[in-house]
């Protein structure tokens, strides 16, 4: 049956619910600053409804439109169902498409992780390839409000640190999350205006997931209690994203090895730059227990004392420090927070065993035997003279990133695709100029400082 004219001018002239939140969503987060956008695409209505919301948005925004649909390989027949309900989805609305697929299932064996943490991490696995395969700077995700409060939930419930419940960010580096504010009922009602096709994924309605038995039993009996419970979580939220980073700003700012120092925070303070100085010591988040004994220790111990964790690490008392180590390995990570100026022509760092060499020039290939007859590794990179003023060498932090090739990227998984020993961890500080993060050694300088000549800088690294 056809629709009357005028039903069709409502349903295309008039915004819905949807198209206005997500607009507003977009504006509010400069979600669509991107020339080209890769659509995470299942087949299901949420990224059914985003997919078709922004290919009407891709001509007066301006950007390139991609659809990625990720084949997990654990629900046989019904997986490539949806492969091929999406491939003709594109192709029907001349939508540039792209599949991969992966054996997750098998994947989980050798990994140890669960279906689900798996399942997801290839995912944004897949959507990284897409992106620098294809010169596409921005991923969009179809999570909306109830994902939102699912995952609030599943935090809590596993146990958490305001972090853990600051829902889902509308926006975290390339990736937005346009439907972020829109309801199930709202994405619904777009798919049933626009007459959308769409699939079901049948695992949605097993109760072996957490989620699911979120979704199905404590969701509802939440908007049982208030029907505006969605929202109100969602409200909670922005004000916790909000409170989490001015804590973690500040928290940084006063995070210090000095045991004076520490003695002299806030409580809330104290627990989160203890966590920070772990996460920067091990690249690990430390349990609860262990958080409440490093407190203990800087509040009561005296230099010497010392307390063990698991895997061989330990703190202890140096004096006025708290210092970390890893028996099992004999091995000391970076622990204490130092940061210092770099100037030009060579900078000895001994605690290292390293040294900066900041020149105009570049090395002859004499010059640079001659460092590594002292030195067993150097590595080079160039920044724009024009754009920097002052170097710094400082630390590792939890939180440190940078952009390269347009995307922000983390100093944590950075080093994790290093795959480095905990002693050339240790080697392996950062080089910041008054804007923050501009190198990591081994990897290409921050965007805006690239050049092909310039400043030049060495950093050698000893036994």
């Amino acid at each position: 049956m056809q629709n009357s004219p005028r039903l069709m001018t409502n349903s295309v002239n008039t915004k819905s619910v949807l198209e206005k939140k997500a607009l507003a969503a977009i504006e509010k987060y400069e979600m669509l600053a991107a020339d080209s956008v890769a659509v995470g695409f299942s087949g299901g209505a949420d990224s059914v409804a985003l997919l078709h919301f922004l290919a009407g948005q891709a001509a007066s925004k301006n950007f390139r439109l991609y659809a990625v649909h990720i084949h997990h390989g654990i629900r046989g027949e019904e997986a490539d169902r949806d492969e091929a309900f999406c491939a003709r989805f594109c192709r029907e609305r001349n939508i540039a498409y792209t599949c991969y697929r992966y054996d997750v299932p098998n994947m989980c064996l050798q990994t140890k992780e669960s279906l689900e943490t798996c399942a997801r991490r290839v995912r944004y696995l897949a959507f990284d390839k897409f992106c620098k395969e294809n010169a596409v700077n921005c991923i969009a995700t179809a999570h909306h409000a109830q994902d939102n409060l699912e995952t609030v939930l599943f935090h809590a419930a596993r146990g958490c640190a305001l972090r853990g419940i600051c829902g889902i960010p509308p926006k975290r580096d390339h990736i937005v999350r346009p439907l972020i504010f829109c309801t199930k009922e709202e994405i619904m009602a777009y798919i049933e205006a626009h007459s959308l096709p769409y699939i079901t994924d049948s695992s949605n309605a097993d109760d072996q997931y957490a989620r699911n038995r979120i979704r199905k039993v404590i969701v509802p009996a939440l908007q049982s209690i208030n029907q505006g419970a969605v929202q109100h979580v969602m409200h909670f939220c922005e004000e916790a994203r909000d409170d989490e980073a001015f804590l973690r700003e500040f928290s940084e700012k006063a995070k210090t090895s000095v045991i004076s120092d520490l003695r002299a925070l806030h409580p809330s303070i104290l627990n989160r730059v203890v966590r920070m100085l772990y996460e920067d010591a091990y690249e690990k988040t430390p349990e609860r227990k262990v958080v409440e004994e490093l407190i203990c220790l800087i509040r009561s111990g005296t230099h010497g004392s010392r307390r063990d964790f698991a895997a061989g690490r330990f703190a202890y008392i140096d004096r006025n420090y708290i210092r970390f180590g890893q028996s099992a390995r004999g091995e000391k990570p970076i622990s204490s927070t130092f940061m210092y100026e770099m100037h030009l022509g060579e900078n000895p760092i001994p605690f290292m065993n390293t040294m900066v060499l900041l020149t105009p020039n570049k090395l002859t290939e004499s010059q640079l035997e001659d460092y590594l007859f002292i030195y067993k590794k150097s590595i080079h990179s160039v920044l724009n003279s024009a754009k920097i003023n002052r170097v710094f060498l400082r630390e590792r932090r939890g939180t440190d990133g940078y952009k390269i090739g347009g995307m922000t990227k983390k100093i944590r998984k950075m080093l994790q695709e290093d795959k480095l020993t905990l002693r050339e961890k240790e080697q392996r500080p950062v080089f910041c100029d008054d804007r923050g993060v501009f190198w990591l050694p081994g990897h290409p300088v921050r965007d805006d400082l690239k050049a092909d000549d310039g400043l030049h800088i060495y950093y050698f690294i000893g036994a």
